[in-house]
């Protein structure tokens, strides 16, 4: 119950109220300046509601993450010699949900799960694919894999697909064909040891009942393109074998996980995209990462501005493109506090999101995009003997705007602006339950330090569904508790940390202990 326990007033936000009536038809909404129609409430028949299935359908394709799409292989052609193959390509029950309580039963199964060869025949003219047909015979092969499951209770044992899929993928890649891998992942993969070989990559997140439909028009370009962006950071193994000790020398804290250092809450706040920039390590695909337009073209920043607005900021930047197709980007401002903001280098990540985006781009029309930086944006967590309490940070801070958290800061991806604090010296902001629920409903900040309270801003939702029809921001506070939570998509053992300290890693966003879907499971909710 949202509205009980602990809080003055619900931490979560208010659902928003759609006066549709005043809005224009019935069943609509103005969203962007366009009508958008809802899908009509069907009650306890919701769940296999058309409408409401044609938008899962649609969230799936366009929450799908493109890695890769080399020779433009990817939307395919109704009419291109396809082969499936892999465990999940035909399965009929493809794993499309982790377990534990992010499990719902689909409404007893009467809305039977969508598997990839039956979502790509359901498809408007979508040719009826075989699983058992000859690979080699064909011009393109999709391998359709999942990793090993994720739960609550348990950890992955690696980040890696199973060593059958690995060798399924390098066997089809040496034939020459062009190879389509399509994953269904719970969290940050390795697949640094085989996708050299191939195509195209296409990551979805285990998307529920609907999985095989969304996919298919993610894969042929039906009605939409995938847009989501990279929630987390794909590391890159040190080496092709990758066993599972290279694995652990390559990924955050891994070589602590032996001999359970990890447990010790030493990072502090180099969670993620944060800990491989400090230590300079280089990654497969960096957090916030995804193809734009099927890769057709890169999109250009330029002309970053920033300028001061009451106690906080505003900072503007221009974005364009010259494809040949329009595409959804998500802009991702990175944020650097000045030097003299106090606490030790952990504390003090030098880049931290503060702010994204998702805009259709449309070919050499440049769009102006602008984000908001509150005083609570500028602030860092004292946490001080008597102190506990947000402080604005005073002296200049640097914007960078890009397309992902690597790119965003190097001159020629992104564009960057300095601007000086608008914050008065020893300037504070008080934190409590009632000023979070009260005054910090739109503010995407991270932390600096080790606060007893501290806000999480989840952002798995709007990176993954690249802000389709959800942007979700979540603040969560978190009371100094000792609870024990389960890592569903690292391997490493259970974990007990408290409570202060499992906000970093409850984020969904990008952490050594992310909860992905079930990010707020310390608080007893599903995903």
């Amino acid at each position: 119950n949202w509205l009980g326990g602990p809080y003055d007033s619900n931490p979560f936000g208010q659902a928003a109220q759609v006066n549709t009536a005043a809005q224009g038809l019935p069943g609509q909404v103005m969203i962007g300046g366009k009508p958008v129609t809802l899908c009509e409430h069907q009650g306890a028949d919701n769940y296999k509601s058309p409408c409401k299935l044609a938008l899962a359908d649609r969230i799936i394709a366009e929450s799908s993450v493109l890695l890769k799409n080399e020779g433009g292989v990817l939307p395919l052609s109704k009419s291109a010699n396809v082969a499936l193959v892999g465990a999940e390509a035909c399965s009929p029950d493809p794993l499309e949900q982790a377990g534990g309580s992010g499990w719902n039963g689909f409404a007893c199964n009467e809305v039977p799960k969508v598997n990839i060869r039956d979502g790509i025949a359901s498809l408007p003219g979508g040719p009826r694919l075989d699983c058992a047909s000859d690979p080699g015979a064909a011009d393109i092969i999709i391998v359709v894999v999942a990793p090993e499951k994720a739960s609550e209770g348990h950890d992955r044992s690696t980040l890696q697909l199973h060593q059958t899929d690995i060798v399924l993928i390098r066997q089809y890649s040496a034939l020459g064909k062009k190879v389509v891998v399509v994953i269904d992942a719970p969290g940050p993969m390795i697949t640094s040891s085989w996708d050299a070989g191939v195509a195209a990559i296409l990551i979805s997140w285990l998307p529920g009942q609907q999985n095989g439909r969304g996919i298919a028009m993610a894969l042929y370009g039906e009605g939409t393109e995938p847009n989501g962006r990279l929630p987390f950071t794909f590391p890159k193994c040190k080496t092709q074998e990758c066993s599972i000790a290279d694995e652990r020398a390559s990924v955050a804290l891994g070589d602590l996980i032996d001999t359970e250092e990890v447990r010790i809450f030493s990072e502090k706040a180099l969670i993620g995209y944060r800990w491989y920039h400090a230590k300079q390590i280089e990654v497969s695909y960096p957090f916030g990462f995804g193809l734009f337009a099927y890769g057709t073209t890169l999109v250009q920043y330029s002309a970053a501005n920033a300028w001061e607005e009451g106690t906080g900021a505003k900072v503007n930047f221009t974005m364009s493109h010259a494809g040949p197709r329009a595409g959804h980007e998500v802009p991702q401002m990175y944020l650097s506090f000045p030097s003299e903001t106090p606490g030790d280098a952990n504390s003090k990540p030098e880049w931290v999101l503060k702010g994204f985006a998702k805009r259709l781009l449309e070919p050499n029309a440049p769009a102006q995009v602008t984000f908001t930086l509150t005083q609570r944006d500028l602030s860092y967590w004292d946490d001080a003997p008597g102190r506990s309490l947000w402080v604005c940070t005073t002296g200049q801070f640097k914007a960078c705007v890009g397309p992902n958290s690597r790119d965003a800061i190097l001159p020629d991806k992104g564009t960057c602006v300095n601007f000086q604090s608008t914050c008065t010296p020893g300037g504070v902001q008080a934190l409590g339950p009632a000023a979070v629920a009260a005054g910090t409903a739109a503010a995407p900040g991270a932390v600096a330090g080790g606060p007893p309270l501290r806000l999480v801003t989840a952002l798995l939702a709007g990176l993954l569904a690249g802000g389709a029809a959800v942007v979700v921001g979540m603040q969560v506070v978190r009371q100094q508790r000792s609870v024990s939570i389960h890592s569903a998509v690292e391997h490493q053992p259970l974990q007990h940390f408290s409570q202060d300290q499992q906000q970093e890693h409850a984020t969904g966003a990008d952490s050594r202990d992310s909860l992905t879907r079930k990010g707020l499971c310390g608080l007893n909710c599903g995903t």
